[in-house]
């Protein structure tokens, strides 16, 4: 997995495994979420999102599967 730089109030750590496509988000309340089926385009628009943590809600959350973490 590659770590990625994100700054949300939110989202404390963000991995991604480009080969799998899983994205993996640690936030600040020590939470964590594994997604899988997530494409590099849906990355790099929540690292580069104003609002990565609403970004996360509009766009992630329920729109792709949830794995255990």
């Amino acid at each position: 997995m590659t770590e990625l730089a994100v700054r949300s109030r939110i989202i404390k750590f963000l991995a991604y495994d480009r080969e799998r496509h899983r994205l993996r988000i640690e936030f600040r309340n020590g939470a964590i979420r594994i997604f899988s089926g997530v494409p590099p385009k849906i990355v790099k628009a929540l690292v580069s999102a104003k609002s990565p943590g609403s970004y996360y809600i509009d766009h992630i959350r329920m729109n792709f599967e949830r794995l255990a973490a």
